[in-house]
């Protein structure tokens, strides 16, 4: 994979993030079913996000422990968290930064609202 002038990768092709989620989610299955409330999601968002670390040298692995971490982050409402993956994605992939901010943000707004309105049912 050839990393642009700033020297940033591009995004791992959608075969190679596929096969890397499934593997991940696989080893993860347990730990992620476990994680129900707004705090353990957070827990272990930042737990995904540090392991990612060692995960650099492989790019399909590393997005995707970064985008699941996110994932968990925005299903937490934790717009800190969120953001701080798109920091770290920034870093490292060529991605429009600014939009997945702004989806980011929209995705906590949407998450938060329904979790309110969950909890008036």
């Amino acid at each position: 994979m050839a990393q642009d002038p700033g020297g940033k990768l591009p995004i791992p092709e959608e075969t190679a993030r596929r096969k890397a989620e499934t593997l991940i989610r696989e080893v993860l299955a347990r730990d992620s079913a476990t994680a129900k409330t707004s705090d353990q999601r957070t827990g272990f968002a930042k737990h995904l996000i540090k392991e990612s670390e060692d995960l650099k040298d492989d790019a399909a692995d590393y997005y995707v422990l970064l985008d699941i971490g996110h994932e968990l982050a925005v299903q937490a409402g934790n717009v800190s968290l969120t953001l701080d993956v798109v920091r770290r994605l920034d870093d490292h992939f060529v991605i429009d930064a600014p939009a997945k901010q702004t989806e980011t943000l929209q995705a906590v707004g949407k998450e938060s609202r329904s979790s309110r309105t969950d909890d008036h049912c």
